[in-house]
């Protein structure tokens, strides 16, 4: 589990947090869980979500909301 939940707020635990500086440092891919990325991916990923950016600003104009 990745988190305990909380009255209003889910919250980390020691362990996870661990996890997660552990699995950063160690710059491993963790199935479900963590990806090590290339240049080349976060180039097309930022492409990628700059066109969907352009196509949601293009169909909120459409419906009248200013962008």
């Amino acid at each position: 589990m990745a988190f305990e939940k909380g009255k209003n707020q889910n919250k980390l635990t020691d362990k996870n947090i661990n996890k997660i500086i552990e699995t950063y440092r160690n710059r491993v891919d963790v199935d479900k869980y963590a990806h090590v990325a290339s240049l080349e991916e976060i180039e097309q990923d930022k492409q990628e979500i700059a066109e969907l950016e352009a196509r949601i600003n293009e169909q909120l104009k459409i419906l009248g909301i200013d962008v």
